[in-house]
């Protein structure tokens, strides 16, 4: 894990780092990657992955305007 934003009340957007090898290559990978969760009473309900941190703030935003439009 590398971030954590808070977006609202209800949204997270965690970047993360993940690193594998190869099976049979041995060849190393590395890829980022933007987890949103969505919460309710201190649990994650929903999670939602993106490709960039910038895309998941994004649709956390919306979803946080969403949902204080509909409260």
């Amino acid at each position: 894990m590398e971030r954590i934003d808070f977006v609202g009340e209800r949204y997270e957007v965690v970047t993360v780092r993940q690193f594998g090898r190869g099976a049979g290559s041995g060849v190393e990978v590395e890829m980022r990657i933007a987890q949103l969760y969505e919460v309710h009473d201190e649990k994650a309900t929903r999670l939602h992955y993106y490709p960039d941190r910038e895309m998941a703030l994004t649709a956390a935003e919306r979803l946080s305007r969403e949902a204080d439009q509909s409260a």
